[in-house]
């Protein structure tokens, strides 16, 4: 999930990438 929610956030925005990265 971790990583579906990296990629996901990431094409949204790179902003919530990093946040769902942390």
């Amino acid at each position: 999930m971790r990583k579906e929610t990296v990629l996901n956030s990431r094409s949204v925005s790179p902003r919530v990438a990093q946040n769902g990265a942390l």
